[in-house]
């Protein structure tokens, strides 16, 4: 970073000469006529003196934009700052509103699935393993009885 006191006078005014002095007005009024001044600027003598400003600091010179009024201004600002928040509006709004119905989604595929399994299984045991159970059951109990050579009273009664 570079040092200005480095570059200034090492010598240090501890009073004011009479001329000095005199000059002040002069100088005070010319200052107040160039910041109070509604003349157009030379455009590229300031961004040349910006671009030079930040070189001398170390800094990359930022993007200048010149508007003819501060009314413009305010407009180009809010109008640039409006468009990046919408669009990060628009962005985030996106993301919640596609993980709410992702959400949403897995949610009802569990229902449905959950809904399905349930019913697919009553059907299966209603219609298949009810009416098979019986005689299922009573044919294994008599092979069983039959190889155990004990007869018991659910397989011949």
């Amino acid at each position: 970073m570079l040092n200005f006191s480095d570059n200034m006078s090492q010598t240090k005014i501890e009073k004011l000469t009479p001329q000095q002095e005199a000059l002040i007005p002069v100088y005070r009024e010319k200052w107040r006529k160039i910041a109070l001044s509604t003349e157009a600027i030379d455009r590229q003598k300031a961004a040349n003196s910006i671009k030079v400003a930040y070189e001398l600091i170390g800094y990359q010179e930022p993007e200048i934009i010149f508007c003819d009024s501060p009314f413009v201004l305010c407009n180009t600002v809010v109008s640039q700052l409006e468009s990046e928040l919408w669009s990060q509006l628009e962005s985030q709004l996106e993301r919640h509103l596609w993980s709410q119905l992702e959400n949403q989604l897995s949610q009802l595929w569990w229902q449905l699935y959950s809904q399905l399994d349930s019913e697919l299984w009553n059907q299966i045991e209603s219609q298949l393993w009810k009416p098979l159970e019986s005689p299922l059951v009573g044919s294994l109990c008599r092979t069983r009885c039959a190889n155990s050579h004990n007869f018991c009273s659910s397989c011949y009664p």
